[in-house]
């Protein structure tokens, strides 16, 4: 958990005749959220039990003959459990009176966009644990884009698929084709508003999507995989609440989220670990 407290230097800023429009720090497009499975935790249960069932094998059969093999139905359960993110904000009174702007929607919007940075993170991070496609060596390619479709195509993984790489990573597939978009915008379960900045292009019939988010590096891992790969599980909302210190003569904002994000299925994804570089613009 982080506080914040405004600082002198902080309140001298804000107490200026004239002040300009508070600016803020943008923030990269955060889409993971979007594209893996969603689960809420019941009220009063504190773990989520994901059963999963193995393949039966039908075989031929013989007239007059019994049939002699059984199926076993080869269920296995994960359990899963959630766990608090949150923040602190403290304003004092003096920075509310003097700031003339509504330093509430300023700080909203604040730690609004560092708890889905958080989550966005913590969902990337999986990433990593998942079959590797390359070892950083290589830019990826069309070539390489199409060979990692392929293969989870051939695991099966449950439609639909996505790919999210660092823009870095995007840029030698945008370069590779005259138009880099696919329209219209892959809808499948996707808000279309809130994806379309994000959608960079369709390749081999998977939609891929930046995210700067990713750690950028000489390489950066991000990954292609299966809505039913990666899983989101919420027990709480993100919520916030003011309280008012008196003593202080400031009030606290405090935002808190109960969530966990898991892998559901390993097989039904693969991490993208290519090259990283900038874009040569000379």
């Amino acid at each position: 958990m982080s506080t914040q407290t405004a600082s002198t230097t902080e309140l001298d800023e804000a107490q200026r005749t004239i002040i300009a429009k508070s600016r803020f720090t943008q923030e990269h497009v955060a889409p993971m959220l979007q594209l893996c499975e969603h689960f809420t935790l019941p009220k009063g249960a504190s773990t989520l039990s994901i059963p999963k069932v193995g393949q039966m094998e039908a075989a031929d059969l013989t007239d007059g003959v019994d049939m002699v093999n059984s199926q076993d139905i080869g269920m296995t359960v994960d359990q899963v459990d959630t766990e608090e993110v949150g923040l602190k904000v403290i304003l004092t009174d003096k920075l509310v009176r003097q700031l003339n702007q509504d330093v509430w929607a300023i700080v909203g919007r604040q730690v609004g966009d560092a708890m889905g940075r958080k989550k966005d993170k913590d969902l990337i991070a999986l990433l990593d644990s998942l079959t590797a496609t390359n070892d950083g060596t290589d830019a990826l390619t069309l070539a390489f884009y199409a060979a990692v479709a392929t293969i989870l195509n051939a695991v099966p993984a449950p439609k639909p698929i996505n790919c999210v790489v660092h823009p870095y990573q995007a840029h030698p597939l945008k370069t590779a084709v005259a138009v880099s978009g696919t329209y219209p915008l892959p809808q499948a379960g996707l808000t279309v508003d809130m994806i379309k900045d994000w959608h960079v292009g369709t390749w081999a019939a998977v939609p891929c999507f930046e995210d700067g988010n990713i750690t950028l590096a000489t390489t950066a891992k991000g990954g292609m995989f299966s809505r039913s790969c990666l899983g989101y599980l919420q027990s709480k909302a993100d919520g916030s609440e003011r309280q008012r210190d008196a003593s202080l003569r400031g009030s606290e904002l405090v935002m808190v989220s109960d969530y966990e994000a898991f892998i559901i299925d390993s097989t039904y994804g693969r991490e993208m670990h290519f090259t990283c570089a900038a874009p040569v613009t000379t």
